[in-house]
């Protein structure tokens, strides 16, 4: 365990020297209360809320129009364990595209349509552990199944 933190430590370090990217952008809060972390993203103009348990587990990356949610390891590769990737259309059309693209890879869901448009939801189709990499395949798989709650989560800001 003290050789886990070790690492943790040495790759904590090894980011924020080497200017990867942090885990919420200026425009991304997250805040912890007794019950949940929520994550709230003004430039998109969502929540959503994820479970406590998931404290130092996860960290997020924001792209163009995604915001992508990952599992932290110790393991000693460049591998990205996705847990579900937030995506947001302006427009019916974006969405249409977004789906066609993602029609083969992932299953992709709608979780808000409204006038500002539509977010979305997609989610690996496996797992980014083996089963020989027991202690993160099993944190990552009960993380798994915190996902439907979190989708369920995900809202617009109040304006």
């Amino acid at each position: 365990m003290k050789k886990c933190l070790l690492i943790l430590i040495v790759l904590s370090i090894t980011l924020v020297f080497t200017g990867c990217k942090s885990n919420t952008s200026s425009n991304s809060t997250v805040e912890t209360s007794n019950d949940y972390i929520e994550y709230v993203n003004e430039t998109y103009n969502f929540r959503l809320q994820l479970p406590k348990s998931w404290k130092d587990k996860y960290y997020v990356e924001e792209g163009d129009k995604e915001i992508y949610f990952y599992h932290k390891n110790d393991l000693n590769d460049e591998r990205k364990a996705e847990l579900f990737t937030i995506h947001v259309s302006n427009t019916e059309n974006e969405w249409e595209e977004l789906e066609k693209e993602y029609e083969i890879i992932s299953i992709i869901r709608k979780v808000v349509e409204d006038e500002e448009g539509i977010i979305s939801i997609t989610s690996p189709t496996d797992s980014a552990y083996g089963e020989e990499e027991k202690e993160c395949y099993e944190e990552y798989k009960k993380m798994e199944n915190d996902k439907k709650s979190i989708e369920e989560s995900i809202e617009r800001l109040s304006k």
